[in-house]
């Protein structure tokens, strides 16, 4: 019985070097005026699906998480073509993830995310968390705090969207963006990834040199810090059901969610950032009876590459 991930796909590193040339290519070949959201759609049972991120189960997760020495991971993005005016029903755009230690050193494969997520996905947990977090915080948690035995606790967790209070109201810190700005970031990469407005402009970033001269270069990926990762995964233990004596968790009912984001410019108070500029974000899905409920918000990845990137 194979135990490779199903949602990482191992790459060798000419594998992975390609994809990367492929995305350079295509960003540097790529006119500012263009639509270039036509690289995050395909087609799948004759419907058009556009990108909103990808998912990985969390067991697979644990594969990343569990490499000894890792101290850093890259995620960097690449492209099957090249081609500017690509067409194929495919997707074309891929994120590519790596592990380093804190000298830069490589310590695992490249893997290539394998589980697309489309807009219309993304939406399911958005719609079911704002539908049912006011009915429960004035139902429920009175309750709950009123006879606060592990019995209860377990039980009122196994509800969702109720993890998500209920972990916060016990002191369990499960955020580093608040809600208002993650909806916000992910909504906006939506909208203008269905639209023809989405420029290779949105993958730029700008930064200054040591003339004080913006200089806009391409966005090629994130770096950030392995506790970011590990971090994730503390609220998902707030969901645990009884076995017998002891506790026990599902891990088919997780997946942690890479997502695209726009950081919208609504005011030009830095005039080397005028463009809404694409972004990553991670959040904790928890899955029952064909729902996703957002268990843990999102996790913003702040170390973009340029000019963070990996030595």
């Amino acid at each position: 019985m194979s135990t490779e991930p199903i949602s990482l796909e191992p790459l060798t590193p000419s594998e992975a070097a390609q994809l990367r040339q492929n995305y350079a290519r295509l960003i540097q070949a790529t006119t500012p005026g263009a639509a270039f959201n036509r690289h995050f759609r395909w087609t799948e049972q004759e419907q058009t699906k556009f990108l909103s991120g990808f998912a990985i189960p969390l067991m697979d997760y644990y594969t990343l998480v569990n490499y000894v020495g890792v101290d850093r991971f890259y995620i960097a993005f690449g492209t099957n073509s090249s081609e500017v005016n690509y067409l194929g029903d495919q997707l074309n755009f891929h994120l590519l993830i790596q592990g380093r230690n804190e000298m830069g050193s490589v310590l695992t494969p490249w893997f290539k995310l394998a589980n697309p997520i489309s807009a219309a996905e993304r939406r399911s947990w958005e719609i079911k968390q704002f539908e049912k977090q006011s009915d429960f915080q004035s139902e429920t948690i009175g309750n709950i705090f009123k006879n606060i035995s592990t019995e209860t606790v377990v039980e009122s967790l196994k509800t969702p969207p109720y993890p998500k209070v209920i972990a916060a109201l016990l002191g369990v810190t499960m955020t580093s963006v608040p809600d208002i700005l993650s909806y916000e970031w992910v909504k906006e990469w939506d909208k203008n990834v269905q639209l023809d407005t989405f420029h290779k402009t949105n993958l730029e970033i700008n930064t200054i040199d040591g003339e004080n001269i913006a200089i806009d270069q391409p966005l090629v990926g994130f770096s950030f810090k392995r506790n970011e990762f590990v971090a994730l995964i503390d609220p998902m233990y707030g969901i645990i059901e009884k076995n017998g004596d002891g506790y026990r968790m599902e891990f088919s009912d997780y997946e942690v969610h890479i997502y695209m984001c726009f950081h919208k410019q609504f005011m030009t108070l830095n005039p080397t950032q005028t463009n809404d500029t694409a972004g990553l974000m991670l959040a904790g899905i928890y899955k029952r009876d064909n729902t996703s409920y957002l268990l843990s918000t999102f996790h913003d990845f702040s170390a973009p590459c340029p000019p963070t990137c990996p030595r």
